[in-house]
């Protein structure tokens, strides 16, 4: 946001007295064109300096302070966590047609004050930890906007406090707003490809770790996982999505992220050299180190987060890599002569990291946080030596191995082929041993089949004269008929009629379907209630709804209980129940329960039991109770409007109920 100061009059007297004494020094910067070059312009030669040592001064103390202001080659060195007061005079001989501002780099807060004509016409606020929510619209972290400028004479006055005990670095430059955002954007675009390289390293890692949980690329996973998220520390990405209120926060987390990728890397290397198993001694070493980087992460941590130095932390960790490095080195002679093709890649890929990671280290300690600005590029090439010759060293170890397969398959083949011989022989002294068992077996089999044969002439022989049995009875009953004069006996002849039909029709059915153990019931039903209809109902008056199970399916003994039950219902049925109705029925329903029992529900819309005879609790009726009892069912009956007949009956086991 933006403040405007209004002076008091003794304020307001310092300032044009300042303004006065700017005009004639060295440190006025003259813009006599419109706008600013797009290489844009360093401010340091023309600025002025003023230590505030106690960091407790105001604008009103700093303007008062204006005679104490040095050129910047004339101070002294101060401390790095002192707040530095700026100033410098902008001279502008024309209408400045573009809007501009002031770039700068790393610094943690920076205050800017835009004097014009003896008053504060804009204050603005950023650096690397300022809150976001105190960044005015238009400015950023390292940009602060400048208001439009017309011909006239303007004062900068600028707050600077690095607390990152880092020397600070004034390299503010003037720039062309729209030039800063373009190079902004390509700064920008080339992260993005660095990230997106490391995104597509991270993925390939992580597809093969998880087909082929390959412990290495476990490793590999987590420096390139510390690596990303270091350059997105270092470029202020991780603050500005994470920590925007609280950078310093975020900020802790830099220099851990690279450790956790340096710990992967050696953890790959220990890992892919088989360290533990061919040098114990370097690997009882390996745990040291890893102690090491942990006591230094650790102890850099809390200086971080306790007293905000970061130049403390980062000096501690420019001598961990004396530490890491000859061990690296120890595992790279003492590994190196057992090392296999693949293996030896990796080591290259290494010679390559520790060249940039000495780079890198190099830097810091001469440039310190000048160095960040190229940090990350040489990381992400060192992420990409590793990560090439590793995947390079891992495609060789896969090729050997596929021609040692091929190797160790021709020596099994050929072992194969010596095992064949022998049980070649063997089984042939095994065969002519059973080709006379194989003998000795078909004379038996030959003998079971005779036998087999005239068992089943005389079943067949049985049934059939059980069938004629049965149709002779049935016809000989058909030819009295007709003689009897009786309605009682008639009746008596066609109900026992009715019953060897039923029996007949089950023979039948049995040898309809190649002497199987089941019989369709849906075709048998059929075929006895047309039989009934056609001798109780010859105008087929009644009419018989059936609803059966698709496949359902009988052994002959369930069939013949079944029919004979069902026999003795349809004819009292037809009998008893229609008299002086005018549209009779029959309904029948099977369905199976879950545990594969049968049940059956009959009923007609004759007159029920009122007022009707005895017929129905006759012989019939005997008949069905002691069937279903004997098939260890339970029938209930219901009477109303008609009759109904409902008989649950239980399906041994040895002979289900089949749905085909």
């Amino acid at each position: 946001m933006h403040h405007l100061w209004v002076p008091s009059t003794r304020s307001l007297l310092i300032i044009l007295l300042t303004m006065l004494s700017c005009s004639c020094r060295a440190d006025t910067l003259f813009i006599s064109r419109p706008g600013i070059p797009d290489e844009g312009i360093q401010l340091l030669p023309y600025m002025s300096v003023w230590e505030d040592s106690d960091r407790t001064a105001d604008l009103a103390t700093a303007l008062a302070h204006m005679k104490d202001f040095l050129p910047m080659n004339a101070r002294p060195k101060g401390r790095p966590t002192d707040a530095y007061w700026l100033t410098l005079t902008l001279n502008c001989n024309s209408d400045n047609g573009r809007s501009g501002g002031i770039a700068f780099t790393n610094l943690t807060y920076v205050d800017l004050y835009v004097f014009y004509e003896g008053r504060c016409i804009r204050h603005s606020a950023a650096g690397a930890f300022r809150p976001q929510s105190a960044i005015a619209p238009g400015d950023r972290r390292c940009w602060l906007t400048l208001p439009p400028m017309a011909k006239g004479q303007y004062t900068l006055l600028m707050r600077v406090l690095h607390t990152k005990h880092y020397q600070p670095l004034f390299d503010f430059v003037l720039e062309d707003k729209d030039s800063w955002l373009e190079k902004s954007q390509d700064r920008q675009s080339i992260d993005l490809r660095l990230q997106g390289a490391l995104l597509v390293f991270f993925l390939y890692t992580l597809v093969s770790w998880i087909v082929t949980r390959f412990r290495p690329y476990a490793w590999l996973l987590i420096l390139i996982t510390g690596i990303g998220f270091y350059n997105l520390c270092t470029n202020g990405y991780f603050i500005e999505w994470f920590f925007p209120e609280r950078p310093a926060t975020g900020w802790l987390f830099n220099l851990h992220f690279l450790h956790a990728g340096i710990f992967g890397l050696l953890m790959l290397v220990v890992d892919f050299w088989e360290v533990r198993k061919f040098n114990p001694r370097r690997y009882r070493l390996s745990l040291y180190v890893f102690a090491f980087l942990s006591v230094v992460a650790i102890t850099g941590f809390c200086i971080n987060l306790f007293a905000g130095n970061f130049w403390l932390s980062n000096e501690i960790n420019l001598w961990a890599p004396l530490v890491y490095l000859p061990f690296l080195a120890s595992l790279v002679t003492g590994c190196w002569s057992r090392l296999d093709g693949a293996q030896r890649y990796l080591a290259y890929g290494l010679f390559a990291f520790v060249a940039l990671g000495m780079l890198i280290t190099l830097g810091s300690a001469i440039f310190h946080e000048r160095s960040l600005a190229v940090a990350p590029f040489l990381t992400t090439a060192a992420i990409l030596s590793v990560f090439i010759l590793f995947s390079t060293g891992l495609q060789l170890k896969l090729r050997q191995h596929e021609l040692d397969k091929q190797r160790v398959l021709q020596e099994f083949n050929r072992l194969q082929k010596d095992q064949n011989d022998l049980l070649e022989k063997s089984v042939e002294e095994r065969t002519l041993e059973l080709k006379e068992s194989n003998l000795n077996l078909l004379r038996q089999k030959q003998l079971l089949a005779d036998k087999n044969a005239k068992i089943q002439t005389l079943i067949n022989e049985l049934n059939h004269r059980v069938k004629n049995n049965l149709q002779l009875l049935y016809s000989l009953i058909s030819l009295q008929l007709p003689t009897v004069r009786d309605e009682a006996a008639k009746e008596i002849l066609k109900d026992n009629m009715a019953r060897i039909r039923a029996m007949i029709l089950v023979s039948r059915k049995f040898y309809q379907f190649d002497l199987g153990d089941s019989i369709p019931l849906g075709e048998f039903m059929e075929e006895l209630c047309n039989y009934l209809l056609l001798i109780h109902d010859p105008q087929q008056q009644v009419r018989i709804s059936r609803q059966i199970p698709a496949g359902l399916q009988l052994d002959s003994r369930q069939m013949l209980s079944f029919g004979l039950i069902l026999s003795e219902l349809l004819t009292n049925s037809f009998k008893y129940a229609f008299p002086n109705i005018s549209n009779p029925a029959i309904t029948i329903n099977i369905s199976i329960d879950a545990k594969g029992s049968m049940t059956c529900h009959y009923s007609d819309n004759g007159i029920g039991l009122k007022g009707e005879s005895s017929g129905r609790s006759s012989l019939g009726m005997s008949i069905v109770k002691d069937l279903v009892r004997q098939m260890d069912g339970s029938i209930t009956t219901h009477s109303g409007a008609g009759l109904a007949y409902e008989f649950t009956l239980p399906v041994p086991s040895e002979h289900p109920i089949a749905n085909v």
